[in-house]
């Protein structure tokens, strides 16, 4: 997998995240999805490495 797909990928995630945060009945918070674009990051560093 090509670096361009891997970010596509992560890209992809964190829409779907912000996607579902925005339809659920508790609205999740600004930290909260700072907090899971840092581990998605986190994970995308650690595999390129």
């Amino acid at each position: 997998m090509d670096v361009q797909s891997v970010l596509q990928t992560h890209f992809d995630m964190l829409k779907a995240v912000e996607r579902i945060a925005g339809s659920s009945k508790r609205k999740t918070t600004d930290e909260e999805l700072h907090e899971v674009k840092e581990v998605l990051a986190k994970r995308y560093e650690e595999k390129f490495k």
